[in-house]
C-alpha cells in the first residue's frame, strides 16, 4: 500500500501530495472568498497515481482545513466536485451552496 502525507503551503492556497520517498506526486489549490467560502479550482495527480486513490487524500486535507477553519467548501474542479458529492455524507457539513443546492434552472433557459 503507497503512503502519501499532505503538505499545506498556506502561503500559497495549496495542499502538495508527497509520496513516502519524498517525491511531490500531486496538488491541489484553492481559493478563499470574503464570504468564507473555500472554492477548490484545481487538483493534480501523477499519471501512474491516477485511479490508485492517491487524490482524495487531498481532498481529506482540504475538507479538514475548511472544518478548522469555519469554510464552506465549494470546488470549480471537476475531480474535487466529484470526490465532494460522492463522499457527501462524510464532508456534509463543511459543503458550500453550490453543493448542496439543487440548481434550478433560469427563466427562459429551460429545454
Amino acid at each position: 500500500m503507497l503512503e502519501f502525507k499532505v503538505n499545506h503551503e498556506k502561503e500559497l492556497n495549496r495542499f502538495i501530495l508527497v509520496a513516502g520517498d519524498g517525491e511531490r506526486v500531486g496538488r491541489m489549490s484553492y481559493m478563499v472568498g470574503d464570504d468564507g467560502i473555500m472554492t477548490i479550482d484545481h487538483t493534480k495527480v501523477s499519471l501512474d497515481l491516477r485511479g490508485t486513490g492517491a487524490g482524495k487524500h487531498l481532498i481529506v486535507a482540504a475538507v479538514e482545513h475548511a472544518r478548522g477553519m469555519g469554510y464552506r467548501l465549494n470546488a470549480t474542479c471537476p475531480y474535487a466536485k466529484k470526490m465532494l458529492e460522492k463522499h457527501r455524507k462524510d464532508f456534509s457539513d463543511v459543503l458550500g451552496p453550490v453543493l448542496t443546492e439543487e440548481s434550478e434552472p433560469e427563466p427562459g433557459n429551460e429545454f
